[in-house]
């Protein structure tokens, strides 16, 4: 079997895992393998599909306007808030 030996690792994360193995009644060493083991054995989704079901939810924005219209109007809405 591997070794694994983490560097530099932040003690906040340390000290959860420490709670957690011990809650669990296992060792740092056991608790830190289940927890790999189980993040790697859920289900995978790559970004883009993630990204794709996102804008599928959000619908579309349909805007007549050129992005520097957008632009110029918000620049004068602020400009003309600050008078």
């Amino acid at each position: 079997m591997a070794n694994l030996q983490i560097k530099a690792l932040n003690d906040d994360l340390y000290n959860a895992l420490k709670r957690r193995s011990q809650d669990d009644q296992r060792s740092l060493s056991q608790e830190v393998i289940k927890v790999l083991q189980d993040f790697l054995s859920g289900p995978q989704q790559d970004a883009r599909k993630s990204t794709d079901e996102f804008l599928a939810m959000c619908g579309d924005w349909v805007e007549e306007k050129t992005p520097h219209q957008i632009i110029k109007e918000i620049r004068n809405a602020r400009k003309n808030k600050r008078l």
